[in-house]
């Protein structure tokens, strides 16, 4: 015996809370559905170990098909800076009932809210955003660090009976949620980091492609941290290979979000301004008043770099650093193009039409291939 009983939700999808009995078992979900035809539906059975089912439901003929034993449901927004993903992030969570999870590595750190870019409570339209503001910004805070929080908040999500949407454009916390990194945690080298700290990258390339050469086809040669973190692992006898081994925890849907080049520049330009305006570079000077060194804010990148070198007079003008910081954010969005593109299975939404509207036909028509 099937018996379904609407819930909450509004839009084309609604929470249905359903009850399935037979000779062998008595089990509870809640799901969302479409109104219409086969949908996704993330379910979770009441007691015991949490479980995810392949659900569809008709309207016309009352069809219920469930699928023991696939993976939970995961909602992933994705995107390059300044396309629109953290908006998107928002209109989904008001339409499923659901709850945002930031995939951000600079937006973990409090403070510094327009350097990171994070939501303003108004853009955040009262739906709840986590893993924003999390530890200080002198704080060592590590992927393995994200990701056990970030599997915490979805399963308590799930547990809830609430959507969780991952939303972010850290392509390595995506790749690592997604396709389930089993990370070994080497403890960090201090000495090591100190003595790298003033080491060419050219010279840190060439250590870490001495002592673990695989791992150069994984890491962007740009980014230091991660470099000398592999460096510490391989150093501890632990290869990039041994130290991302997979095991996933989720069905993952990918939605993701880009514009063409020009459209792009224009909004990182737009983007880049109302931050200046509204006061991102006090917010660097504050933080070096207030002690935070600025070998932190360079280990940062991007936004804290440029602004730390224009506050120590580095790039005398506001005109040069906005040329200069516009030009790397740009390079950045092309490294996270670069890194989105190996993701399979990427729903690339159409940046024309209402992203919303493409987000959910999408959800709507997928089989949420992992």
């Amino acid at each position: 015996m099937v018996e379904l009983r609407a819930g909450t939700g509004n839009g084309a999808f609604r929470r249905w809370h359903i009850s399935v009995q037979s000779e062998l078992h008595s089990l509870r979900f809640r799901c969302c559905f479409r109104s219409m035809g086969p949908a996704w539906a993330g379910c979770r059975r009441d007691g015991g170990r949490r479980a995810a089912y392949r659900c569809g439901f008709e309207v016309r003929g009352a069809r219920l098909d469930l699928a023991n034993g696939a993976l939970p449901k995961l909602i992933v927004v994705l995107g390059t800076n300044a396309s629109g993903k953290s908006a998107l992030g928002v209109e989904l969570a008001r339409e499923l009932g659901g709850e945002v999870i930031s995939a951000d590595s600079r937006q973990v750190f409090r403070g510094f809210d327009l350097s990171a870019g994070k939501v303003t409570p108004l853009e955040a339209r009262g739906i709840p955003h986590h893993l924003i503001d999390i530890v200080d910004i002198v704080d060592r805070f590590s992927l393995n660090d994200w990701l056990v929080r970030a599997k915490q908040t979805i399963d308590r999500l799930d547990s809830e009976g609430k959507v969780p949407l991952v939303v972010g454009g850290t392509a390595l916390y995506l790749d690592a949620l997604v396709r389930g990194y089993l990370l070994t945690e080497v403890e960090p080298d201090i000495a090591l980091r100190s003595r790298l700290e003033s080491a060419p990258t050219s010279e840190v390339v060439s250590l870490l492609e001495s002592l673990d050469p695989s791992a150069m086809d994984h890491i962007d040669r740009h980014n230091r941290p991660r470099l000398v973190r592999a460096i510490e692992q391989a150093r501890a006898g632990v290869s990039y290979a041994d130290s991302h081994r997979l095991e996933p925890s989720y069905n993952a849907t990918l939605l993701g979000v880009t514009h063409p080049p020009d459209v792009l520049r224009s909004r990182i330009h737009e983007r880049l301004m109302a931050r200046i305006e509204a006061g991102m570079i006090g917010e660097v000077e504050e933080a070096l008043a207030d002690g935070v060194p600025i070998e932190r804010l360079h280990q940062l990148g991007l936004e804290y770099r440029y602004l730390a070198l224009h506050v120590m007079g580095d790039i005398p003008t506001e005109a040069d650093l906005v040329r200069e910081l516009e030009k790397a954010i740009y390079r950045y969005s092309r490294r996270q193009m670069s890194f989105f593109r190996r993701f399979p299975n990427v729903h690339w939404l159409d940046p024309s039409a209402s992203l919303a509207d493409e987000a959910l036909s999408a959800l709507a028509s997928s089989d949420f291939p992992t």
